[in-house]
């Protein structure tokens, strides 16, 4: 599909409103698009071409990384799977999409998401239990569950066997701020960026959390001022900006 050939609906109320969301999903879309040959080495294609517009559709806006856009990508995964049981790509992400939208706390029933999640991540070992993205998905779950040893364990085992996918080195960084180790998580956060130079600026949160608490408060300001201005929609993380900006002493500019 062509991405100029979309209908996007807006209401025209707010001009400026409607002009920044679809500049943010064509941001997004040109993102997802320059990244596809990491996903196209994971497995994202499927015998079924409606299952992989499908789940291409559902990569698009859980890229957001907001409330909509992980709600939307969650039904899109939903409706790859039913078109292919067996879409590893599709089972895989889509519970990692309910883990997220659990965490975020823009579910009306998490504990449901994360049932749902470890239902999908089950399937999907029972069909390759050395599919990559199957590990992101589980570590996402040990996170979510507060199991943060367990999901450091999976990511990093993860990503000893497969040190090239950008995405699961993204996700130990985030396990490894939850545990305290913010010079590796560092580390990481700046692994899958290096691996992934077209980076979806999601990858920047990572990196940008993990220069905060380690102490790198010049870095932590300029990457989540970045990180803003690439994923304006993803205003959960716009307080940690803030508190970067304050540790700088730009009491101003914080407010």
């Amino acid at each position: 599909d062509h991405l100029w050939a979309k209908r996007y609906d807006y209401s025209t109320e707010d001009l400026f409103q409607a002009q920044d969301k679809l500049c943010a999903n064509v941001v997004v879309e040109l993102d997802t698009a320059i990244a596809t040959g990491e996903p196209m080495q994971i497995g994202l294609g499927s015998d079924s071409a409606e299952a992989t517009r499908h789940l291409q559709y559902s990569l698009i806006h859980l890229f957001r990384y907001d409330r909509e856009g992980l709600a939307i990508g969650q039904r899109s995964g939903d409706a790859a799977i039913a078109a292919d049981p067996n879409y590893l790509a599709a089972l895989s992400s889509t519970a990692s999409a309910r883990v997220i939208r659990a965490m975020c706390g823009w579910a009306t029933d998490p504990e449901t998401l994360i049932d749902e999640a470890r239902a999908l991540r089950a399937r999907a070992a029972d069909i390759d239990p050395d599919y990559p993205l199957g590990f992101l998905a589980e570590g996402f779950i040990d996170l979510a569950c507060g199991d943060y040893d367990a999901a450091v364990e999976t990511c990093g085992r993860a990503a000893d066997r497969d040190p090239s996918l950008a995405a699961l080195r993204h996700v130990y960084a985030r396990t490894l701020i939850a545990v305290g180790r913010y010079d590796e998580a560092y580390r990481e956060a700046r692994t899958a960026i290096s691996l992934q130079p077209s980076t979806l600026g999601i990858f920047l949160a990572s990196l940008g959390i993990s220069c905060l608490l380690a102490g790198r408060v010049g870095d932590a300001v300029l990457v989540l001022m970045k990180f803003r201005e690439l994923m304006p929609q993803s205003a959960y993380l716009h307080p940690l900006a803030a508190a970067a900006l304050v540790a700088d002493g730009q009491n101003d500019a914080a407010r």
